[in-house]
């Protein structure tokens, strides 16, 4: 006679649990142990993968470590001028007494031989275009409402070139023995105020100079003077009013310190200057 047998699903777990732990108890039992030799095989392994694994580790931490350096430089650039200057061949600092730059040696030194702007403010013509025994050159362009001179002062192959931005208080005077000059103190120069600006993407600097108050001198003047290395006396000079403008700009590309300098204003000395990049006609 037949049996109907039901079974619940809690007989069903109980009884699959026992058929397995009755199978695993069947199964020989396992070497856990490796071999002599295979453990000798295995050592060189192991070690390469110990290496791979500590060198691994290494360069994620250097690389964080450089990642980290690049965008706090990066944001450095961003926002500071005298930084974005330094990471050029050229250094500026300024102090309450001068504005200084420095060029170093440049295998593009040499005479500026290129054209002069192809804008010029309404009123102004060329007038001259003269090169000294210093190699440096100036052009003037005058007009009824006053003149404007371009010098192009050369990097040298040898040497550093010093330029410095100082008012007729401190131009010229040097210590006799160091033969150094007043640096004055930590801050923004005195007598002129400085923009930067850029032309043609190069970093330059825009002074609009102010009268500082002098019993000796009814006027104020301010010099540009650029040395040669060490030497106390300068082997160029240019002299700006008060109330006069200067724009500055580096063209490392062609070793070059340009000075545009005169009675126009910023946007016109700068228009000036970008001219000066302008593709020529050929006709």
């Amino acid at each position: 006679m037949p049996m109907n047998t039901t079974f619940s699903d809690a007989a069903l777990r109980q009884a699959a649990q026992r058929l397995a732990y009755q199978l695993s108890a069947a199964l020989p039992a396992e070497d856990a142990d490796f071999s002599a030799g295979f453990d000798v095989r295995l050592a060189p392994l192991l070690r390469r993968e110990k290496r791979r694994r500590t060198a691994r580790l290494v360069w994620r931490r250097t690389a964080a470590a450089m990642l980290a350096v690049v965008l706090a430089f990066g944001a450095a650039l961003a926002v500071s001028p005298a930084a974005r200057a330094a990471v050029g061949k050229w250094l500026r600092q300024m102090t309450t007494a001068v504005t200084a730059y420095q060029f170093p040696a440049s295998q593009s030194a040499g005479t500026w031989t290129g054209n002069g702007p192809t804008w010029l403010p309404e009123g102004y013509a060329m007038t001259s275009d003269l090169t000294g025994d210093d190699g440096v050159r100036s052009v003037r362009y005058t007009s009824p409402q006053g003149d404007v001179m371009l010098a192009a002062v050369g990097f040298r192959s040898d040497r550093t070139v010093s330029m410095e931005v100082r008012s007729h208080q401190t131009a010229g005077l040097s210590d006799i023995l160091t033969g150094q000059r007043p640096q004055g103190e930590p801050g923004e120069p005195e007598g002129c105020d400085i923009t930067e600006v850029q032309v043609r993407g190069r970093d330059a600097q825009f002074y609009q100079f102010r009268h500082l108050p002098d019993r000796t001198r009814p006027v104020s003047v301010y010099s540009v003077l650029f040395y040669l290395g060490g030497d106390t006396a300068p082997f160029y000079e240019v002299s700006i009013p008060e109330q006069g403008r200067l724009l500055v700009w580096v063209d490392e590309d062609a070793g070059q310190v340009f000075l545009l300098f005169g009675t126009p204003g910023q946007k016109e000395l700068c228009r000036m200057a970008e001219s000066m990049y302008e593709e020529r006609s050929n006709s």
